[in-house]
C-alpha cells in the first residue's frame, strides 16, 4: 500500500507540474501584452511625429500643382504654381554657365564689354544686352550663385546665365510659419520680383487667383511685403511712383492756388 500511494503521489505530482507551467506562461504572457501596449503607444507617437511633420501651413492659397525649376537639369529648389507664383521650396545653390564662349551682340548698340570674361569686378560677371526701355548696348552685369551672394534683404533667383540677387523677406517655406515663401510683384505690372511669406490674411496666391476680382495681379497694396495682406490690384508699371520711405508712401502737401490755370 506504501509503494502503490507513492506512486500514485508522484503521478498526481507530475500531472500538476504542466499546470503550474502553464500558469508560468500565462504571467509571461502579460509581459508581452505590455510590450505590445508599449508598442502601441510607439505607434502612436509615430503617426503623430508624421502628422507634425507634414506642412504647417494654414494659408488658403498654397502651391498647388508645383513643378521643379531646373536650370541645366538640375533642381533649384523653386517651384512654379498653379496659380502663377514661384515659391522658394529650400534654398539650393544655382548652377553658373559662365563664362560663356559667345559674344554679346546688342545689334549696334553702345557697347562697354563684348565677353564674360570682361566682367571682373565682382563674382559672376556677364557681358548683357540691354532688355526693355533701356538704351541699346552690351554691358555688364552681376548675378549670385547662393544667397550669400546678396543682402540681407534678398535672396539669389536661379536663372540662365546665373542667377539674380530679388528682395526677399524669406529665404524658403520653412521660415514662413503660415504657408510658402513665394513670389510676387513688387510694382505689379512692371515684374520686379521679390518673394515673402504667405499670410492667412492673403486674399490670393497668385496672379491667376485674380481672375473675375476686379484686379490681375496678385500683390501688396503698397508694393512692399509686410505692410499688408496679398491681395488683387490692376495691373499698372508706376516705375519710381509712388516714392517709398521706409516702406511708406510719400507725397508732397496739397495746397490750394489761384495763380494756376
Amino acid at each position: 500500500m506504501t509503494t502503490r500511494a507513492a506512486l500514485l503521489r508522484a503521478s498526481i505530482l507530475a500531472v500538476a507540474a504542466p499546470l503550474a507551467a502553464c500558469g508560468g506562461d500565462t504571467s509571461d504572457g502579460a509581459s508581452p501584452g505590455s510590450g505590445g501596449g508599449a508598442q502601441g503607444g510607439n505607434a502612436g507617437a509615430s503617426q503623430g511625429g508624421g502628422a507634425q511633420g507634414g506642412t504647417s501651413a494654414t494659408s488658403k492659397f498654397t502651391c498647388d500643382d508645383p513643378v521643379a525649376v531646373l536650370v541645366d537639369g538640375k533642381d533649384t529648389g523653386y517651384d512654379t504654381c498653379a496659380a502663377g507664383q514661384t515659391r522658394r521650396r529650400e534654398a539650393k545653390a544655382c548652377p553658373s554657365a559662365l563664362p560663356r564662349a559667345a559674344a554679346c551682340n546688342s545689334g549696334g548698340g553702345a557697347d562697354s564689354c563684348k565677353t564674360d570674361s570682361e566682367c571682373n569686378d565682382k563674382p559672376n560677371g556677364y557681358c548683357a544686352a540691354a532688355s526693355g526701355n533701356q538704351a541699346p548696348g552690351c554691358s555688364c552685369a552681376y548675378g549670385c550663385t547662393t544667397d550669400a551672394d546678396c543682402g540681407a534683404d534678398a535672396i539669389c533667383l536661379c536663372g540662365a546665365p546665373v542667377g539674380r540677387c530679388v528682395p526677399a523677406k524669406c529665404k524658403d517655406d520653412a521660415g514662413c510659419p503660415e504657408g510658402d515663401c513665394t513670389s510676387y510683384d513688387s510694382s505689379p505690372g512692371c515684374a520686379f520680383i521679390a518673394f515673402a511669406c504667405q499670410s492667412t490674411a492673403d486674399t490670393c496666391g497668385g496672379d491667376k487667383d485674380c481672375a473675375g476680382s476686379g484686379g490681375t495681379m496678385c500683390a501688396y497694396g503698397s508694393g512692399a511685403a509686410g505692410a499688408a495682406a496679398k491681395s488683387c490690384h490692376p495691373a499698372g508699371c508706376a516705375i519710381g511712383r509712388p516714392l517709398l520711405v521706409g516702406e511708406v508712401a510719400r507725397a508732397a502737401a496739397l495746397f490750394s492756388r489761384t495763380d494756376w490755370a
